[in-house]
């Protein structure tokens, strides 16, 4: 009898495994989707200069990035050495720390700062500039995540949030292709 429970169990386990890697697979693809959709919701708030669909799809942007970041990080053999390309690992510190921030920091919507944009009074010829939204410099509490911080004032700051969501976004992509070898 032991040993029907003992083959039971070790089947079991190993049905458990397959199911979670299939699982695993699917939900990095759903988090990439999720993460794309957000980006191109983004793209619109931008081009709309509407703050709050930026404040809102920036949040949801940075949620699938880092989860999608932590998850890899957790559940797939190298790609902490794939990510650790000091370009990479420094964006990705960045854009964590920006997500802590919009998480815990009440001076939340110092984060972006607009340029472009029609605006009257106007002289012409008339030159119309698009819509950029930056990362902004804010007032933080001093606190564990020093690097992070740093890497957040030194990469992040001054340059136009869509093309660093699109770096990360392009980063999680190639892993897609990396993982589903």
């Amino acid at each position: 009898m032991k040993k029907e429970k003992s083959f039971l169990i070790e089947n079991i386990k190993t049905r458990e495994d397959d199911l979670m890697n299939y699982f695993s697979k699917d939900r990095f693809e759903w988090n990439l989707e999720a993460a794309k959709i957000t980006c191109v919701e983004l793209k619109r708030g931008i081009s709309k200069g509407n703050e709050f669909d930026v404040y809102k799809t920036l949040s949801e942007s940075l949620l699938w990035i880092c989860i999608t970041d932590e998850w890899l990080f957790k559940n797939f053999s190298g790609y902490k050495e794939r990510k650790a390309n000091e370009k990479v690992e420094n964006l990705f510190s960045s854009l964590r720390y920006a997500f802590n921030s919009m998480k815990h920091n009440k001076l939340i919507f110092k984060f972006t700062q607009t340029e472009g944009g029609f605006e009257l009074p106007c002289e012409f010829p008339i030159e119309i500039k698009p819509i950029t939204f930056k990362w902004n410099s804010f007032e933080s509490d001093k606190n564990d995540y020093e690097s992070q911080i740093k890497n957040y004032e030194k990469y992040l700051v001054g340059k136009d949030i869509l093309p660093t969501i699109e770096l990360a976004l392009d980063f999680l992509q190639n892993e897609y292709f990396v993982t589903r070898k």
